[in-house]
């Protein structure tokens, strides 16, 4: 068989999903960008991710800021989710191009820190698509 139907049938094969096959266990991949998925819009958003693996998206639609009260952000992981904010491993919210914690940002740390969270906070780059961590 010419390389070239070789390689178009293995292009076909791997992107369907299909890897591999040994002793009859075939493997998928899926692959994608969550960022990519969470943060396409041009506003700011954050994203709590419980440790359920639930989320919850916040925005207010603003260019430079969400604006949400912490009490608030408690009482929709509790009524919503079940959990409070010590339950959650990531909280990862984005801007536009500045690439550095704001001080907002560093008092929201702050305020989830005080209320038990221990977990990853962190800041995505929308103009580079980097993400940096407290």
């Amino acid at each position: 068989m010419p390389k070239l139907i070789i390689l178009i049938l293995a292009g076909i094969l791997l992107f369907s999903g299909m890897v591999g096959q040994e002793n009859d266990i075939v493997v998928y991949v899926e692959s994608g960008n969550l960022a990519g998925q969470w943060f396409a819009e041009p506003f700011e958003s954050m994203i709590l991710i419980t440790k359920h693996f639930d989320y919850v998206s916040i925005t207010n639609h603003l260019e430079n800021m969400v604006i949400c009260p912490v009490s608030t952000i408690e009482m929709i992981l509790e009524k919503k989710h079940g959990v409070k904010i010590k339950d959650l491993i990531f909280v990862i919210h984005c801007h536009s191009f500045i690439p550095k914690f704001s001080s907002p940002d560093k008092s929201t740390m702050r305020a989830f820190r005080t209320r038990g969270f221990v977990g990853l906070f962190g800041l995505y780059i929308q103009m580079t698509g980097s993400l940096i961590w407290e």
